[in-house]
């Protein structure tokens, strides 16, 4: 007859570990000691420090029940020097890294072809582009002559209103490395970035106008990229936004059939 295995651990202690960082807060916390019938000790980290260390990508053992934090020793001694070296991994961090980036998503959605003359039509059939798909084999066919796409495709199956639309915000990034080589990159919005945001805003007129747009976020599938701030790059993305909000102006009040009516017949041109 089959019986159950249960693993007993007695408590021998609640320890108390209390460290300063020269970069952090004090790193104070409890933890209790147990001691199994080999006299192994050993303890499960407390589950907001197990997130903290988490945070800073150290490594961390289970125990039997899958909980992150586990650690033995055949000492007792040992066990609280164990935890206090793993502790004292997570202050010893130091910063390698620390400038402005400008992270930035650009949505571009469109399904168009193109001749050889590059006059943009509405799909590559020979009727447009005078080159269709029964030409394929034709010595002089032209493989540029398809379908185009913005970055996000759509097609007559899947098919969704052209548009375009970026999303651009600075941060701060820093990038810490640790006693035990691993290294952690924290991004942080301008306001709480520091001495060295604040400096930047200061003299960064561009800088500034990123930071100033309230009613920005990151949607979709796109995924988020980044590059280093400079002056010059700001410029370009403020004048991106600036293209949005122009055409904004000049095709907001034109929404009804009366007013199309009048800039079609008046030629003008949206982006001219």
């Amino acid at each position: 007859m089959l019986g159950t295995v249960r693993f007993i651990m007695a408590k021998v202690s609640t320890e108390q570990l209390t460290l300063d960082g020269s970069e952090k807060a004090e790193l104070k916390f409890k933890y209790d000691v147990n001691v199994d019938k080999e006299g192994c000790f050993s303890t499960t980290l407390p589950k907001d420090i197990v997130e903290l260390f988490q945070s800073a990508n150290i490594d961390l053992r289970q125990n039997r029940l899958k909980n992150l934090g586990y650690l033995s020793d055949s000492t007792f001694e040992g066990l609280k020097q164990q935890v206090k070296e793993i502790a004292l991994e997570y202050l010893s961090r130091e910063m390698i890294v620390e400038k402005i980036v400008i992270k930035y998503i650009i949505q571009t959605q469109c399904s168009y072809a193109m001749t050889k003359d590059g006059e943009i039509c509405p799909n590559p059939s020979k009727e447009w582009t005078g080159m269709g798909y029964s030409d394929i084999y034709d010595k002089d066919y032209d493989p540029n002559n398809k379908w185009r796409n913005g970055n996000i495709n759509i097609d007559a199956c899947h098919n969704s209103p052209f548009g375009y639309q970026i999303y651009v915000e600075p941060f701060v990034k820093r990038v810490y490395k640790y006693k035990s080589g691993k290294e952690k990159t924290e991004y942080s919005r301008m306001c709480y970035g520091g001495e060295i945001a604040q400096k930047a805003l200061e003299v960064g007129y561009y800088l500034k106008w990123l930071d100033s747009v309230p009613c920005i976020s990151a949607t979709g599938d796109l995924p988020i990229k980044e590059m280093d701030y400079t002056e010059v790059v700001a410029e370009f993305f403020v004048n991106m936004i600036k293209s949005i909000c122009k055409l904004n102006e000049r095709i907001k009040d034109f929404l009804e059939p009366e007013m199309i009516l009048k800039i079609a017949e008046s030629r003008t041109k949206l982006l001219g």
